[in-house]
């Protein structure tokens, strides 16, 4: 569980990476 946990957060800061570099308005 810790592995998937782990996994989903690295998911979370690639999406808001992208978001930041995509619109770094809204952050």
């Amino acid at each position: 569980m810790e592995k998937n946990t782990v996994s989903k957060e690295r998911i979370h800061c690639n999406i808001r990476r992208r978001l930041k570099m995509r619109s770094p308005e809204i952050f």
